[in-house]
């Protein structure tokens, strides 16, 4: 599940469909009393669904932050599919995207501190458990950029832009985050201190240059340079 245009829709994907709900949580925004509010009632609203040929959506994306028509999602069947939520109709599929099926696609949501020109936006990191993370560009017909090298044949891992947008950082399942160059597409660094199990997911700070990483044995890691 994930909010949309700038909380003004939930996302949630379900079987081979994304559908979308306008909600309404009840109250007045100008109430004080919090406990009346907690018990208006609340409602949501059904207004969209879009439909993948795959038997699964396996995990989406989409930007909130800002106002965005545009929704990645990944799929079982391989492939990579833009959607207009506008337009209501799918524009792009990237047949054979990856090897195996998607399980993770991120979005380049960008820091709030830090300066990238307009093209940022444009790019995302799909995952598949074929050992490799792509790059992609809204604007480019075909990846941009493959990054392989971690270990990843099983486990749903995540990946995450750095905010000064000069690394991608990912799990994997040697107990290890990789580092890699986003221009040159190679490993500059590989964090194990402290890791005992595989790499599930990681997280930049938006502003110290800090990684966060979470283990499939329930724990968190934290790496500073």
């Amino acid at each position: 599940v994930s909010f949309f245009h700038l909380d003004k829709l939930l996302v949630l994907a379900c079987g081979s469909r994304l559908h979308f709900y306008r909600y309404d949580l009840g109250g007045s925004a100008k109430s004080k009393d919090d406990i009346a509010r907690m018990h208006q009632p609340k409602t949501s609203h059904h207004v969209l669904e879009l439909n993948t040929e795959a038997q699964s959506v396996t995990d989406f994306d989409c930007h909130n932050g800002f106002i965005s028509n545009l929704l990645v999602a990944g799929t079982s069947a391989k492939t990579v599919e833009v959607f207009d939520a506008d337009a209501g109709r799918l524009v792009r599929r990237n047949e054979n995207a990856h090897d195996r099926g998607i399980h993770t696609i991120t979005l380049n949501a960008t820091s709030p501190y830090a300066s990238h020109d307009q093209g940022a936006h444009e790019l995302f990191l799909s995952a598949a458990s074929d050992s490799s993370v792509k790059m992609w560009d809204l604007r480019a017909s075909r990846s941009v950029r493959c990054f392989a090298g971690h270990l990843n044949r099983q486990n749903p891992i995540g990946v995450r832009f750095s905010p000064c947008m000069k690394y991608i950082a990912c799990g994997s399942e040697d107990k290890v985050v990789y580092l890699y160059d986003l221009r040159m597409g190679t490993v500059i660094n590989k964090l194990r201190d402290g890791i005992s199990d595989v790499v599930g997911d990681v997280c930049f700070h938006p502003i110290h240059p800090q990684l966060a990483a979470a283990t499939y044995d329930g724990r968190l890691r934290f790496f500073s340079s």
